[in-house]
């Protein structure tokens, strides 16, 4: 995937609930944009997602990856994405890792 085509960052669904733990953000959501319509996007921060529902599909680095449910995510700083459910409904708890926390390398999955 690559950071050309990407959007700016920005958290895809319906968030219930949004807590601020120091320096990390927390976000609990469901997913409500069809994997069709999900648009390539990056995040300045890391972002630690762990899907709460079955079927959440990992897509960045040019792979794909579908998990059974309960999976944990991590996308490193700057990471061209576009993570979603198979289909709408899911729910997510996404935390932010600042920058300046936050691992730059290693494999995001």
């Amino acid at each position: 995937m690559t950071a050309g085509r990407a959007q700016p960052a920005r958290l895809f669904g319906t968030h219930f609930r949004k807590v601020e733990a120091g320096a990390f953000t927390c976000t609990l959501s469901r997913a409500t944009v069809p994997k069709e319509q999900l648009p390539e996007h990056i995040h300045d921060d890391g972002q630690i997602i762990l899907a709460m529902d079955p079927g959440y599909l990992w897509r960045a680095f040019d792979r794909d990856a579908q998990g059974a449910g309960f999976d944990l995510v991590y996308n490193p700083p700057g990471t061209v994405h576009r993570d979603c459910f198979f289909n709408v409904g899911g729910r997510f708890l996404s935390i932010a890792v600042p920058r300046a926390l936050a691992p730059e390398t290693g494999d995001p999955i």
